[in-house]
């Protein structure tokens, strides 16, 4: 009789749980709490329901149990939890109303009042969103330049809170990455193309080696195809990110990325990207010294960059993850580094100065591929004319539960690997 532990679906699950452990700590019991609480949801009260489902960002099922609570007994933590499942589920007008109410009952909250401008801000009310921004101002145990500048930037007005903790943080130890981004050695190198996955290109997933063979055929010689058997080569990490690269790898690329562009510029390619152009000989990347598609003011993509050896804004970039990664053992959010891109624009003059005055160009155009065609019966043809407008289209080599069988784009470039 076969071992069931040796089946390939019950090592996959184990896996993932060893993995959560890894990454969540003591906090992975909570998360297993939240997922049973869930699971057995007709055995426990529509409050625990509410904060399991809220932990885990459940946002309709967070929702649909707050309602049926009465707010007004309801500690601020679980008003907060309310409002945002309100915001999040796209129910701004009874997020408004909860948090109007909530103010008139003495719950006073920056989160609440940047909740609220959010929502305001959706319902198209600007005097309203205004208000709700200049309350949160005068909320804020410190009213730093850097904070009051995050709460006021016209260009991103969502999910303002995890942004507004990330800076006060970042706040405490600005000096020491204002220090460590002036100590990078900016090496005399001549500019690369790089493109990076951790076990070697010719055991990744089929699209990411379609990605890879057309970038080498664009490129050529000047494509560096790094991986963990010669990335020493090229860039040195802390010994503190090898935790980082085992249990948050896409972070750990964050951090390796920007070293390459600190350290030797040239263009960093990420490893689902399929291009038809030479990104280091195109002068509209080239209006400052460090360019990213963006897509409202300083919120970024980070996929493709193009950067000349020392650019402060990339020297800046890795000091910051380098630093957040030695004074957090936990990763606090997934985007940790588009993040951290914003507040450093909030935080540093300079930083903001550079950024303002690079190359702007949206990337939703940059995305049109994964968004419209790439799960859709597509023909080559279709995906060379969109190519021709955008002339590299960010892709993904996780298809879920999209189809991705036979003539999906997805499974034409799949057989091109």
């Amino acid at each position: 009789m076969r071992d069931p532990w040796l089946n390939c679906e019950v090592k996959n699950k184990l896996a993932k749980i060893i993995l959560l452990i890894n990454r969540k700590g003591w906090g992975a019991a909570q998360v297993a709490m939240d997922v049973l609480i869930l699971r057995f949801s007709n055995f426990t009260a529509s409050r625990t329901q509410a904060l399991a489902a809220s932990r885990l960002k459940r946002w309709g099922v967070a929702r649909t149990n707050w309602l049926k609570l009465n707010p007004t007994s309801l500690k601020l933590r679980e008003i907060e939890l309310f409002a945002e499942s309100l915001v999040r589920t796209k129910d701004w007008a009874m997020a408004a109303r909860l948090i109007e109410q909530a103010r008139g009952s003495a719950y006073d909250s920056v989160t609440l009042e940047l909740q609220l401008a959010e929502a305001l801000w959706r319902l198209d009310d600007a005097d309203g969103f205004n208000a709700a921004r200049e309350r949160a101002i005068g909320l804020l145990g410190n009213k730093s330049p850097g904070a009051v500048s995050l709460i006021r930037n016209e260009n991103q007005v969502t999910d303002i809170p995890s942004r507004l903790a990330l800076l006060k943080q970042v706040e405490l130890y600005l000096e020491e990455i204002k220090s460590e981004a002036e100590t990078v050695e900016v090496l005399d190198a001549e500019p690369r193309a790089y493109m990076f996955w951790n076990s070697g290109f010719e055991s990744a997933p089929a699209l990411v080696r379609a990605c890879h063979n057309q970038a080498n055929a664009v490129y050529g010689q000047e494509l560096v195809s790094l991986s963990q058997a010669n990335l020493s080569q090229y860039a040195e990490l802390g010994k503190h990110l090898n935790r980082v690269a085992k249990l948050w790898p896409a972070q750990y690329s964050d951090v390796l990325r920007v070293k390459l562009m600190a350290s030797r510029g040239g263009v960093w390619l990420d490893s689902t990207i399929f291009t038809t152009e030479n990104s280091l000989h195109q002068e509209k990347y080239q209006g400052g010294d460090f360019f990213v598609f963006n897509y409202n003011g300083p919120r970024i993509a980070n996929w493709f960059m193009v950067s000349k050896a020392g650019s402060y804004q990339a020297r800046m970039l890795y000091a910051a993850m380098n630093a957040y990664w030695r004074h957090n053992k936990r990763l606090k959010n997934y985007f940790v580094f588009h993040d951290m891109f914003e507040v450093l624009y909030h935080l540093d003059p300079k930083f903001k100065a550079e950024f303002d005055r690079s190359s702007h160009i949206h990337a939703s155009p940059f995305l049109r591929a994964q968004s419209k065609m790439l799960f859709t019966e597509c023909s080559l043809a279709t995906f060379n004319d969109s190519l021709n407008e955008a002339p590299l289209q960010k892709l993904t080599y996780k298809p879920g539960k999209k189809p991705h069988g036979k003539g999906t784009l997805y499974q034409q470039l799949c057989q091109r690997a």
